[in-house]
């Protein structure tokens, strides 16, 4: 066996457990922040009516629905209860339930007029948080009994809880400077219009993150630059990752290069994300966002105007019906007409990668075998676009906006580092 082969296997497996990981990691990742579209099925039996929380624990100022499933053969007639919910809502105390005190819904209300046989629908029950939810606890969310008919009515329970305080942290440093941001550029613009509040917000923010990006990007650069030694050191000390990774360390200590300088904008835009998926998931109705605004705006008389450009909605989710996607051409047809604009960004992520790891000199041809070149850099350049064209369809358009715009001020980025000496 020669010396070579322990490496190769190494390696090998490095990509393979790598590979679980990132799989692991994004399907928990989306069932966790999206499980409307990522759940599993209920065991509920057939020919019954079910009503499923899609948050069972909804910490105070969250919007929430619950999905009422008509499992029977005939369709469920609905009563018109506007301006109260379509479902009734109830307070938990000491096993004993207490009707909620209901004020006028901060959205028209919409009533629900029919659920038909062996389907769905889903009841956003966001208008009322402010009135029925306003204090924690437990709720019982059930048909009304004109709905249900003989019998007991169907039921859930919902848990609002007060925030924690990672949820507090959050909201005072990400979601309000973010949702406040926008509200600021939205009410200079004509049409309030958040494709282009998100644009103006992009570029405020990558102002504001140029020098660290810039130094992040220089020391990414620097490190490119001594790649050749490092593989020097990997064929030198071949078979030893210790030897190896003491090496290369002491190498970066030399040349006094950080390595992980060039992840914090990187980590810095992850909670921008986030805050800007549970802004729009949560607030694009400006109304549902109360207890997120400044003094200032408390009263504001308009809300976003989520069209942009005529024809892209930036609330949509793309791959809200991933589920029923296959394999229908319908679905098929579903699939092209949403999936663009994540597509658009997992292609400008995969290009500002490969201007980050590109090289002057054209290498010479690698005759290593596949398992021995796949190293953290290529699955990197490889693999996160995909996961990020999953990821951002799974989020509302108005993510993927602000993704694509700060992507291309990355690209511009990368371009004028590329092109010092």
């Amino acid at each position: 066996m020669s010396p070579a082969t322990p490496p190769r296997s190494q390696k090998f497996l490095q990509f393979v457990v790598t590979f679980a990981i990132v799989y692991l990691a994004t399907s928990f990742g989306l069932r966790y922040f999206f499980p409307e579209q990522f759940k599993n099925g209920t065991d509920a039996p057939p020919e019954t009516i079910i009503l499923t929380p899609l948050q069972k624990k909804v910490p105070m100022g969250r919007n929430f629905s619950v999905k009422v499933e008509n499992r029977t053969a005939s369709g469920i007639a609905m009563v018109d209860r506007c301006p109260d919910p379509p479902l009734i809502i109830e307070r938990v105390l000491e096993d004993r339930l207490y009707q909620v005190e209901l004020e006028e819904p901060v959205l028209p209300c919409s009533a629900l007029t029919e659920i038909p046989a062996l389907s769905s629908t889903t009841v956003d029950l966001s208008s009322w948080k402010y009135s029925a939810f306003k204090e924690p606890g437990t709720y019982r969310i059930s048909l009304p009994p004109e709905t249900a008919g003989a019998g007991e009515s169907p039921s859930t329970e919902i848990r609002v809880t007060k925030p924690g305080i990672f949820i507090s942290l959050f909201r005072a440093f990400i979601s309000k400077p973010l949702l406040n941001g926008l509200i600021l550029i939205a009410s200079l613009l004509p049409v309030h219009s958040l494709g282009f509040s998100i644009i103006f917000l992009t570029v405020l923010v990558r102002l504001l993150l140029y020098f660290p990006s810039q130094h992040a990007l220089q020391s990414q650069k620097k490190m490119q630059t001594l790649q050749p030694k490092i593989d020097e050191i990997k064929k030198k000390h071949a078979g030893d990752q210790q030897k190896i990774t003491e090496a290369t360390m002491a190498l970066w200590k030399q040349e006094k290069i950080n390595p992980f300088q060039s992840c914090l904008p990187t980590l810095i835009q992850i909670p921008i994300l986030l805050g800007l998926f549970f802004i729009i998931r949560d607030s694009n109705h400006v109304e549902l966002a109360r207890h997120l605004l400044y003094p200032p705006f408390q009263t504001l008389d308009w809300t976003f105007n989520t069209v942009f450009l005529g024809f892209l909605d930036l609330a949509y989710v793309p791959f809200r019906d991933v589920n029923s996607w296959l394999p229908t051409p319908a679905h098929v047809i579903t699939v092209l007409k949403n999936a663009w604009l994540p597509l658009i960004v997992a292609l400008l992520q995969f290009g500002q990668m490969k201007l980050a790891f590109a090289k002057k000199k054209k290498p010479e041809k690698d005759e290593r075998p596949l398992a021995e070149r796949l190293d953290a850099q290529s699955m990197m350049v490889y693999m996160l676009p995909v996961m990020i064209f999953f990821i951002a369809g799974g989020m509302p358009a108005a993510v993927s906006m602000y993704w694509t715009a700060s992507t291309v001020f990355s690209i511009g980025q990368q371009v004028v580092v590329n092109r010092k000496k």
